[in-house]
């Protein structure tokens, strides 16, 4: 669930300073997002339109199940939010509605009561419109 963290964590820092910038939200004001809510909202999405950034599980007979957990065997990383363009339509809530379940449990990462209905009147969202990669430790610090 780390790419869960850093992701919100990126969205939360990235929603505030421009909400600050153009004098909508408070300077002395925070906003934590639902990593549970992000979590199925990739996993909803990963089960409809399947790709290799997304989390897969092992079924029977050594099949793929995509989008069965927000662990998944290989894992998951911020790339998968490029390749899910609805993600940010439905997955950014406040962690208020949809609290985070610490518990490695299938069912425990799927929890989240009041889901639908909150995403019905949600103003918050996001797009990914570039991604870069920095793997070079100069080019890392410069970005």
């Amino acid at each position: 669930d780390c790419w869960l963290f850093a992701t919100t964590g990126i969205l939360e820092d990235s929603y505030r300073r421009y909400g600050v910038s153009k004098g909508w939200f408070p300077k002395d004001k925070y906003l934590r997002l639902s990593r549970q809510a992000l979590g199925i909202a990739s996993m909803e999405l990963c089960k409809k339109y399947p790709n290799s950034f997304c989390t897969a599980n092992i079924g029977p007979n050594n099949s793929i199940i995509w989008g069965n957990t927000t662990e998944g065997l290989d894992g998951a990383d911020e790339h998968l939010f490029a390749y899910l363009k609805g993600v940010g339509d439905i997955g950014a809530l406040p962690d208020s509605v949809c609290p985070y379940s610490p518990v490695a449990d299938y069912w425990k990462e799927r929890e989240c009561d009041g889901l639908d209905e909150a995403r019905k009147t949600n103003p918050l969202k996001f797009k990914v419109t570039a991604m870069r990669g920095h793997y070079e430790r100069g080019a890392i610090k410069r970005a």
